[in-house]
């Protein structure tokens, strides 16, 4: 008697909560992202890279002592739709060498704060082409006026094949002048002047 109570009862709940439960709820799909949708517009990226112990030269192969290294990068971006797949990039970055070892005549650090502005053209997630310069201190301790720069680079990328990209970059940066080919599998530089040295 019990066993049947118990199943009239499992019953009767479960056919209350049906009725009292309303439509049956239909899933629908997303609507599909529009292509502004499908890129990024916040942008975090922190790097951090040691060196061990390593011997430093001059053109001439003398030997100035030996050291480690530890980069650190970090940078804060927004992208901003202008039109099409062109977008506009503000943000900021920070960058440090910490050098250590054998007095070789490096400093200890050498650091920057400064300004991401870039235009470019953005295509699945990935920047096609564009214009950045990063205007701001580049300095050891203290921020003067002649550690203000205003680093600027051009550069378009080719994919080649599946997940395999080059990228053709042409940069002034601190008084040098570079051209570069790059990728995910190669990365050589082809003409490189010095137009001013670096300020110290």
């Amino acid at each position: 008697m019990n066993r049947l109570r118990l199943v009239l009862t499992i019953g009767s709940i479960a056919l209350a909560s049906s009725a009292f439960a309303g439509p049956e709820a239909q899933l629908q799909p997303a609507p599909s992202p529009s292509e502004e949708e499908k890129n990024s517009t916040e942008l975090f990226a922190y790097e951090t890279v040691y060196t061990f112990n390593s011997n430093f030269k001059d053109d001439h192969r003398n030997h100035f002592g030996d050291g480690d290294s530890l980069y650190n990068d970090f940078s804060y971006a927004h992208r901003f739709h202008v039109t099409g797949n062109w977008y506009f990039r503000a943000g900021v970055e920070y960058e440090r060498f910490d050098f250590g070892g054998s007095d070789n005549g490096l400093p200890d650090h050498l650091q920057t704060i400064h300004a991401l502005l870039a235009y470019e053209y953005i295509f699945k997630d990935h920047a096609g082409a564009g214009l950045e310069i990063d205007p701001g201190p580049y300095f050891q301790n203290n921020v003067t006026g002649d550690s203000i720069d205003v680093p600027w680079k051009v550069w378009v990328t080719f994919p080649l094949k599946k997940d395999k990209i080059l990228k053709a970059c042409f940069q002034s940066r601190h008084g040098f002048t570079m051209w570069a080919m790059t990728g995910n599998f190669v990365s050589a530089p082809i003409y490189s002047s010095k137009a001013t040295g670096p300020t110290t």
